[in-house]
């Protein structure tokens, strides 16, 4: 069967746009290395150079870069939503067999064989929470250390070379961004680790009859903390993870009789 996702494009563009965004990241990253190196330790490769001068000019760079980064994540905020938009009619449309996307989603869901309801609809979102419990784990300790370790680098720049105000305040831009994101996606973590554990608790003990009330509750909260979290999940961990958290899938609906 061929696959069919009708919101995949949107995430190309996330996907595309982050690229960009790491090598402003990685770019600032090098760029403080060598003002560290060069005003800290009066380190110059041709005495001709006006260290003075080298040090102006790389600050500047490190100013665009770093506020380059900061525009950049505006711009993936207002994308993601465009794009848990266009998901959302996605999820909707296989679930009540509905006409919202241009397309419809195929071999997206696992699901198939659930007939067309809010039942199905539990269900679907049920396993999209807990690819992105997964996922986002698996996130998290990589975020946190690329944020310490820009946020170290970046304070051995303002503390330990000359900067103006409106440098210094330029450069910061960066950490605080990378750190804001950082908690972002600890929070959602363990907002979308609640959801699922609601799940599972939803299908486990409350009976059929009595189901679309709490079902449309927890759909409600994943989608809000989906929309606050703004937070795109890794695709290419989604891609090595995906066989075995599929594997995992199976066992669970099995448990549950879905």
């Amino acid at each position: 069967m061929e696959k069919i996702v009708p919101h995949e494009s949107f995430y190309a563009k996330i996907k595309g746009l982050k690229k960009i965004s790491s090598i402003c990241l990685y770019i600032s990253a090098l760029i403080s290395f060598f003002i560290l190196i060069v005003g800290k330790f009066n380190f110059c490769l041709n005495a001709t150079f006006n260290e003075a001068l080298i040090i102006k000019l790389l600050n500047a760079l490190l100013a665009f870069f770093s506020v380059s980064y900061f525009v950049l994540d505006v711009f993936l905020n207002d994308l993601f939503l465009k794009a848990e938009l266009n998901r959302k009619k996605g999820l909707i449309d296989n679930s009540l067999n509905s006409r919202l996307s241009d397309k419809q989603s195929q071999g997206y869901f696992s699901n198939d064989t659930i007939s067309f309801g809010l039942y199905k609809f539990g269900v679907n979102s049920f396993e999209n929470s807990f690819f992105s419990k997964k996922i986002s784990e698996r996130m998290i300790n990589k975020m946190i250390f690329k944020s310490g370790f820009i946020l170290v680098l970046f304070l051995l720049v303002v503390f330990f070379t000359e900067n103006e105000i409106i440098t210094v305040i330029a450069k910061i831009s960066l950490p605080f961004t990378i750190i804001h994101q950082t908690v972002r996606l600890l929070i959602y973590n363990k907002h979308i680790a609640a959801v699922f554990e609601r799940y599972k608790d939803i299908f486990s003990n409350t009976d059929k009859s009595e189901l679309n009330a709490p079902l449309l509750d927890n759909v409600l909260n994943q989608e809000m903390t989906n929309a606050w979290a703004r937070t795109a999940l890794d695709s290419n961990l989604y891609t090595e993870m995906n066989s075995d958290l599929s594997l995992e899938w199976e066992e669970i609906k099995k448990e549950r009789d879905l």
